[in-house]
């Protein structure tokens, strides 16, 4: 696993040295504008919206042997109110199947649905030679701290973002406890780019006690099909060093 792993952020590597600065800005898995988890310094132009489907698996294994395999399967409204400011609405069922390392066995499984949104402020906007620097609020609502009566490690989330051309570094603070991520997104083509991303802590379930892995990191495509402007499509291997897939569909337009 952890031959694939490095193998994986070798790709990631070579791609970025000989990317070029991608396209457009479009939303993430769960609604702000940004890579596949996270939120990046850009925003949607004003008064358009995005709707988005999105599916994420995610699987992480512990030291007791124990292993979890999350899917979250999320619809999401994505509006930019301004060109500075952009908020949005995700209904998501969310499913953890707990079970043990080496096995298909499922010991018990927590599932739940549920309703939060998302805000975002461009502080300052990116450009060409610009630093840009945004700030906003994940699960607003504070939804996502228990699937049934697990408790998932995340809730509501604040973050600071900065992003200079294909690069983006974040500060996240969850309840007391500090996060970092970043992450590029780099256009292979005209309308492929290569998106890719490492979080500590994860932003999917922390439930497995002493995880193998503490951070979450993601290697994927995004798609903007010529034939229909305003539509993206994602697909990228999710993980902590297990890897799974998420892939994601979006189209924006204006108002």
């Amino acid at each position: 696993m952890l031959k694939r792993s490095r193998t994986l952020i070798g790709f990631a590597l070579l791609a970025l040295a000989l990317g070029a600065y991608a396209s457009a800005p479009s939303v993430n898995w769960t609604g702000l504008t940004g890579l596949y988890t996270e939120p990046t310094a850009e925003s949607l132009p004003a008064r358009n919206f995005a709707v988005t489907f999105s599916e994420i698996r995610f699987v992480q294994s512990g030291s007791n042997d124990e292993r979890l395999h999350n899917r979250d399967i999320s619809g999401i409204f994505s509006y930019g109110v301004s060109s500075r400011f952009e908020v949005c609405g995700r209904i998501s069922h969310e499913v953890i199947d707990f079970g043990l390392r080496d096995s298909e066995t499922i010991l018990h499984t927590a599932d739940g649905n549920f309703f939060t949104g998302d805000v975002k402020y461009v502080i300052a906007r990116t450009g060409d030679n610009r630093i840009g620097l945004a700030a906003g609020i994940n699960d607003i609502t504070n939804r996502t701290d228990k699937i049934a009566d697990t408790t998932t490690g995340r809730g509501i989330r604040g973050f600071v973002v900065s992003t200079y051309r294909w690069m983006s570094t974040g500060v996240t603070v969850n309840k007391d406890r500090l996060g970092l991520y970043s992450g590029a997104r780099v256009a292979l083509t005209n309308n492929i780019d290569l998106v890719t991303e490492y979080s500590w802590p994860p932003v999917f379930p922390q439930t497995v006690p002493r995880p193998d892995y503490n951070v979450n990191f993601n290697l994927g495509l995004r798609l903007y099909p010529i034939q229909v402007p305003g539509l993206r499509a994602d697909i990228a291997a999710v993980g902590d060093g297990d890897f799974d897939f998420g892939f994601s569909f979006s189209y924006q337009r204006p108002m």
